[in-house]
């Protein structure tokens, strides 16, 4: 189990959702954007509003047993004041006061366009008028909403709108109607979904700033006041919402931040989270932060106050930097080129990460990877299910992750297949990390081809086997050259040969011009006229499920 308080889980929830208003009917939080606090179901663990309602800081209001309901919740991509009732009887009086429109909302908004003022009164039709009447002209109908400029850059301004209207549809109507301002980010009005789909990172820069409405419970009002981002100011000039981007990711992030079973995670998968370039990881108590060359524009300072900001959300005693070059044709940077600098707190040359429930050993001076591959977290929990009793072999093994995986699940024996003898080094380490003796595991230097070719020869089977191969590979001895989008198939096939009947394959590429389409192409090739059933198509770890295209995976059971 990983040393983690609840305390500790407590402190990022209350900077993720700071508590802006509480008394003993209702409570306010401050909601990130990009979280959906009225999800029914969550995939990945426990609900968002769960784990927030769960590790709130404990109100002198809070009811024995008692849970919170909620009553205003920003849509999923917007930020700002979410409200709860504490009971069931506020809930109904405060309904009754929402359909009488008591209510009164203040939205601040970047937004793109020329207004015609910088103060601007919407009508009930929709058409703006000027805040200061025509002396002499009739009476004309209350102003449903009113909208004011509050800084300005060029046709981009950050506007504030009061009005009796809760929904985004509703803010954007009002918007369009104050002069045609858009809001920037806004994705919605599109009609094209291919659009929606190539803009993940995306959202309606919109805040609820303000909710005002008269206490059911007692004779006065309610002002609760949660200011838009200081950054929405600057983001005029730089088009850049730093603090609002990590967030919004972490905030997703929380039921693995509350794990008690895994302490290592990816924070942030760059240009699909708002940061272009930034990849993150957390490894136990550590950082790393990784900036693509051409891809990130951030400057050396935005970096820092991006390890600020992990180290004083979370907790973290040390942070680690990376700057990645651009490569031609794709190519991934040789380990010479690696070079980690330490931002924040001591360095140390090796530390010990939980991912479910298994010791795994990191190191950050061993070339571009720490030892274990992020993305395959849910795989190796797949796998050691399967597992009990059952004989593994795992090629491209790497660091031996899934074979630790395997032999902590009661495998009764684990090959672990790769053509770097310091990698296998360091997979006998992780199973030294878990207390396993290496009696019936087994380590071996050698080629997947060459190995499965000398297994069928000495009559060797598994029950499952994992092939997690690189997008590329340079054998010496023999000398061979190995491309995924080539020889996927003729590895599926010689693995195969060696895979007892009702076994399992677990095939996976990161190889992003792959698609679950053509993967399962490889899988007919490779399998043939062998009786096979796909039984899962796994999807992406919440961590890396904003980036669709990481790695794509199935899991094969053949007879």
């Amino acid at each position: 189990m990983v040393a983690r308080t609840s305390d500790s889980v407590s402190a990022v929830v209350a900077r993720l959702f700071p508590v802006i208003w509480d008394d003993a009917e209702f409570m306010a939080v401050a909601k990130p954007p990009r979280v959906n606090l009225e999800s029914a179901a969550w995939p990945h663990g426990p609900r968002t509003i769960d784990l927030v309602v769960d590790h709130l800081p404990k109100s002198k209001w809070a009811g024995e047993g008692g849970g919170l309901l909620p009553l205003i919740l920003p849509e999923r991509l917007s930020s700002g004041i979410a409200l709860f009732a504490r009971s069931h009887e506020a809930r109904h009086r405060f309904a009754g006061m929402a359909t009488s429109n008591r209510l009164a909302y203040t939205h601040v908004a970047i937004v793109r366009g020329k207004p015609p003022r910088k103060r601007i009164a919407v009508k009930s039709g929709n058409e703006p008028r000027s805040r200061k009447a025509v002396k002499g002209s009739p009476a004309t109908p209350a102003a449903t909403a009113h909208v004011e400029i509050l800084a300005t850059h060029g046709d981009l301004h950050v506007a504030r709108c009061t009005t009796k209207s809760a929904g985004l549809d509703d803010v954007r109507r009002l918007f369009k109607a104050a002069g045609g301002l858009q809001i920037v980010g806004d994705i919605r009005p599109s009609p094209y979904a291919a659009e929606r789909r190539a803009s993940p990172s995306r959202r309606p820069l919109v805040h609820l700033a303000g909710l005002q409405f008269p206490h059911p419970f007692k004779r006065r009002n309610v002002d609760i006041v949660d200011p838009a981002p200081k950054a929405f100011e600057a983001y005029l000039a730089t088009n850049l919402l730093l603090e609002e981007h990590l967030r919004a990711a972490l905030a997703g992030r929380l039921a693995l931040v509350a794990d008690e079973d895994t302490d290592t995670f990816r924070l942030f998968t760059g240009g699909n989270e708002g940061i272009g370039g930034l990849v993150a990881d957390k490894l136990a108590d550590a950082v790393l932060l990784e900036t693509l060359e051409g891809h990130f524009d951030g400057s050396e300072l935005q970096v820092r106050q991006i390890a600020n900001w992990y180290q004083r959300t979370l907790g973290i005693r040390t942070v680690y930097a990376r700057h990645v070059p651009r490569r031609r044709t794709g190519a991934a940077p040789t380990s010479a080129e690696a070079h980690t600098e330490v931002l924040k707190g001591t360095p140390k040359d090796q530390i010990t990460v939980h991912e479910n429930g298994v010791r795994y050993l990191a190191r950050f001076t061993e070339g571009w990877s720490t030892g274990l591959f992020l993305d395959q977290r849910d795989n190796r929990r797949r796998i050691a299910e399967l597992c009990d009793g059952k004989d593994l072999l795992n090629l491209f093994a790497y660091t031996c992750g899934f074979s630790v995986a395997a032999a902590l699940a009661g495998a009764r024996s684990t090959t672990s297949v790769d053509l770097s003898a310091s990698n296998l080094e360091w997979g006998k380490d992780n199973f030294a990390a878990n207390g396993l003796a290496l009696d019936e595991h087994t380590f071996v230097r050698s080629d997947a081809f060459d190995y499965v070719k000398r297994a069928l020869r000495q009559d060797k089977r598994y029950d499952i086997i994992v092939l997690d191969p690189p997008t590329f590979a340079r054998a010496k001895k023999p000398r061979r050259t190995f491309e995924v989008k080539r020889h996927l198939g003729e590895l599926i096939a010689a693995a195969a040969e060696v895979l007892r009947p009702r076994g399992h394959l677990l095939i996976s590429t990161n190889y992003r011009q792959m698609t679950p389409a053509m993967l399962r192409r490889h899988v007919e090739e490779g399998l043939g006229d062998r009786p096979h059933r796909i039984v899962l198509q796994p999807k992406l770890p919440a961590d890396f499920a904003p980036d669709a295209d990481y790695q794509k995976s199935l899991l094969v059971r053949v007879s």
